[in-house]
């Protein structure tokens, strides 16, 4: 006898819903986990043993350690186009608490998610390549390429001012991501004494004031 057509529709619909919680389940315990202990010291036994799986079924959702953090990373980064995207459709808001609001979300979100950071600069310096698997890789390039998008808007309209060419505009968009993900990693760790006497805030406000400097003139 054959299974109805709706039937197993709603099967493979259930089970699909039931893989993608333990994955959630799995990112959010080992966020935990990659904070509470660091990275560098977690093996991918170490992250089974903390879900209550056995190795084997943690491979059936990540195929590394690396694969995971790029999912974690990912998240974050989804977060950070999120507020992108609030703030490129307020209309009539001044422009410098826009971008002041960007910067302190962003700079929160990238401490919590500094994955982020380091999958970007494994990425883009060639050599050993992290094992990420490939929906996983396409899902942070494209986030991250949504977000540089929503930024170039947001700095086109912190300086209306400005005419700028498209490479121009990308530059500037460059420029603040590697201030983001610089700031981020200096205060997302430990700091040392070289750093101690600095504040995430007074820093926000020179980065809004740098990214609102009109353009200059010869």
């Amino acid at each position: 006898m054959s299974i109805p057509a709706k039937i197993t529709s709603k099967t493979v619909e259930r089970k699909k819903r039931e893989k993608a919680a333990k994955r959630e389940s799995i990112l959010n315990a080992t966020q935990k986990l990659f904070r509470d202990e660091g990275v560098a010291n977690l093996t991918m036994q170490d992250i089974a043993r903390a879900n209550d799986y056995s190795i084997g079924t943690l491979y059936l959702y990540f195929k590394s350690k690396d694969d995971i953090y790029a999912a974690l990373a990912a998240r974050g980064c989804r977060l950070i186009d999120s507020k992108l995207s609030e703030l490129v459709a307020e209309e009539g808001r001044p422009a410098r608490p826009q971008v002041v609001d960007f910067l302190r979300h962003a700079l929160s979100t990238l401490q919590e998610y500094s994955g982020y950071f380091d999958l970007l600069s494994a990425l883009s310096r060639g050599g050993v390549q992290p094992e990420i698997s490939q929906e996983n890789l396409l899902d942070l390039l494209s986030v991250t390429s949504s977000s540089l998008e929503k930024a170039g808007d947001l700095l086109r309209r912190s300086n209306p001012s400005l005419s700028l060419q498209p490479d121009q505009l990308a530059d500037r968009v460059l420029l603040l991501w590697a201030q983001l993900l610089g700031v981020a990693q200096i205060f997302g760790t430990e700091r040392s004494t070289l750093f101690a006497t600095h504040s995430c805030d007074s820093l926000v406000e020179l980065m809004a004031d740098l990214i609102m400097i009109p353009e200059h003139k010869n």
